[in-house]
């Protein structure tokens, strides 16, 4: 905006006079409009101005600051404006800046260079955590799957072996009960091959007896004499075989003995297994321990979703940033 003001006639040296005043007042307007953020004012031409040494030169070099004021505060805002959007190609063009002006170019180029390799940094930063979740994400899912598939297995296996252990508890005390029954039998055996040896005992007495007997008979006695020796044989064997047989029975007797304490050691350990199984297959599958609201754990099915769940909230924590 370019305006000419015309100063009162009169003698050179009010004249002279006039065209300081003024060139002063007009500075001052600039400069009071420049001081509120015009920077588009500028010193006006005043008539007789060039009569008076320095008022040109002051006139310009008032405008010439408040050019290169403009420029660069155009060029800054522009550069900082592009700078804020994230375009940080945008240089300040330090061209016609000069002293501090050109210093403060350099500056703010320097800042955005600055700026941009932050962001840069920011940015990778960024995307290796975003990489890192997902590698996270993929290890973590894979982890809980492989859990659960695991808790599923070891579910169906810890019921396979909680029946399996039953039966076999079941079987052992069946088995103990026939070993019983068989005590008894042996010891039934045993009282009636005790009662066989007593009168096997009691006819070779008899036999002997019989045959004292025959020989006092003499020739009369001899027949009787014969059948008392056949009684005798036969007591004799049977005493023979009696004797054999209460061997057996007693080896019988001390066999059962040994299973009967086999059989309910291994009873005892199967009731123990049967047990560990059993809390085996709850920690598995209910997840629970103890009794009421004094102890409660994680099975691991339980444990892969609450490690599902608590990987999924890292991972957006971490992908929000």
């Amino acid at each position: 905006m370019t305006r000419t003001l015309r100063p009162r006639a009169g003698s050179t040296a009010r004249a002279a006079e006039d065209a300081t005043a003024a060139v002063v007042a007009e500075i001052r307007r600039v400069m009071q409009a420049a001081a509120l953020g015009d920077l588009e004012v500028r010193v006006a031409h005043v008539d007789g101005m060039e009569d008076v040494a320095g008022l040109c030169e002051t006139r310009q070099a008032v405008n010439r600051l408040l050019d290169r004021t403009d420029a660069f505060t155009r060029e800054a805002g522009a550069s900082l404006a592009a700078a804020s959007e994230g375009r940080y190609y945008r240089e300040f063009l330090p061209t016609g800046m000069t002293g501090a002006f050109k210093h403060g170019a350099t500056t703010i180029n320097a800042a955005r260079r600055r700026m941009a390799e932050s962001q840069a940094a920011i940015d990778a930063a960024a995307a290796e955590r975003l990489a890192t979740a997902d590698a996270f994400e993929g290890t973590v899912m894979a982890l809980a799957e492989q859990l659960a598939a695991a808790a599923v297995e070891m579910s169906a296996s810890a019921a396979s072996l909680a029946g399996n252990a039953g039966n076999a508890v079941a079987e052992a005390s069946g088995t103990l009960a026939a070993v019983g029954q068989l005590d008894g039998t042996a010891r039934e055996i045993g009282a009636v091959v005790d009662l066989i040896a007593r009168i096997a005992s009691q006819t070779r007495l008899l036999a002997l007896n019989a045959t004292i007997e025959a020989a006092r008979a003499g020739e009369d006695g001899r027949g009787f004499a014969v059948v008392a020796q056949e009684v005798k044989s036969l007591a004799d064997s049977t005493g023979t075989s009696t004797e054999r047989i209460t061997a057996q029975v007693r080896s019988l007797q001390s066999a059962v003995a040994g299973m009967t304490s086999t059989i309910e050691h291994l009873g005892q350990t199967m009731d123990e297994m049967d047990r560990m199984v059993a809390a085996i297959a709850e920690a598995v599958d209910s997840g629970q321990s103890g009794a009421g609201d004094h102890a409660q754990g994680q099975g691991l099915a339980q444990m892969a979703e609450v490690l599902r769940t608590e990987a999924l909230d890292v991972l957006h924590a971490m992908r929000r940033g």
